[in-house]
């Protein structure tokens, strides 16, 4: 029935035919479970508006669509994403709040010193990228692998260099969401209470479900 269909999604999928990582995974999790993220994507909005509750949010967004990326069978999106909410809250809100104010205050200071404000804008994107990289590294691993927020932070940063490509994906992944926010710039507020969240959880799942089981630190 709809309620079924809207709790599990298509539950006739053959894991033997699901692509195991990059846009194939992508393009099949979003056939399959396209309203199911729409509806992800406005659960996040909404228990993002206290702010400080935006890095838990987060990752229980990565920690659903980690499962679909791994091909976990029945999964059950909304269960999935509120139980995600309480292991290491703290930490990933202190992790996820420094990653975002360093880079803002290492432009901030060039700026400050320099009066260049091309310096400021160009620090600000490059490193606003490098913490969207680690981030990405460090929630997904928090998801789906019994490891502790420590090793987790370390191995991110040590995945940028040694997953070059999946980083080089993750790359474009960022700028095309730039991309997209400009081009639609007047509808910025409905294309991100849609679909911008989730499916960029989506596509980080898909890139990273497979090279984070390497495991640098444990």
């Amino acid at each position: 029935n709809f309620v079924q269909k809207l709790t599990f999604g298509d539950r006739t999928e053959d894991a033997a035919e699901i692509p195991k990582s990059g846009t194939g995974l992508f393009w099949f999790v979003l056939k399959n479970h396209w309203m199911r993220l729409i509806l992800l994507n406005l659960l996040f909005c909404v228990c993002s508006i206290p702010v400080v509750t935006l890095p838990a949010a987060y990752g229980a967004l990565i920690a659903v669509t980690m499962q679909w990326a791994r091909r976990v069978p029945d999964v059950e999106p909304f269960r999935v994403y509120f139980a995600a909410w309480k292991p290491h809250f703290l930490a990933k809100t202190a992790v996820a709040l420094l990653l975002c104010i360093a880079p803002a205050s290492v432009a901030g200071y060039v700026y400050m010193f320099t009066a260049n404000g091309a310096a400021f804008y160009a620090l600000l994107f490059v490193f606003g990228l490098v913490s969207f990289l680690v981030q990405s590294y460090f929630f997904a691993q928090l998801a789906v692998l019994d490891i502790g927020v420590g090793s987790a932070l370390k191995n991110a940063f040590l995945l940028l260099g040694v997953e070059w490509k999946c980083t080089l994906k993750l790359l474009a992944t960022g700028g095309l969401l730039l991309v997209l926010s400009v081009v639609f710039t007047t509808y910025m507020i409905p294309f991100l209470a849609l679909c911008v969240f989730s499916l960029t959880a989506l596509s980080v799942s898909a890139e990273v479900s497979d090279v984070i089981d390497r495991r640098l630190i444990k």
